[in-house]
């Protein structure tokens, strides 16, 4: 089925657009594209031990609007998903990229 523009909201639009300006790219650099704000808030890692841990987390506000619609347009077919390592402990980056249809 071929899509129009009338099928995609402005921000699915944008972020067709950006992808097929800059390539793969994760949420954050998503927020950072569309000149999103940053807000800072403590939070408490809880160990096994019961031992607590604060750290300092720095996220977009937005974010999961960028996320909702990511996963709209995937559903579509228009975008997938996939993880890139980063070189650091813990869960991968997750990264978007346009459907090789789409490119």
């Amino acid at each position: 089925m071929i899509q129009t523009l009338e099928d995609f909201t402005p921000i699915q639009q944008q972020l067709i657009d950006v992808l097929k300006k800059h390539g793969a790219m994760s949420r954050n650099e998503f927020c950072e594209e569309f000149g999103f704000k940053t807000h800072t808030y403590d939070y408490v890692i809880r160990a096994p031990s019961k031992k607590k841990y604060p750290i300092r987390v720095e996220q977009y506000h937005k974010r999961t609007t960028i996320y909702d619609n990511l996963v709209k347009l995937e559903k579509k077919g228009i975008v997938e998903r996939f993880s890139r390592n980063n070189g650091k402990v813990g869960a991968s980056v997750k990264m978007w990229r346009l459907t090789t249809e789409r490119k």
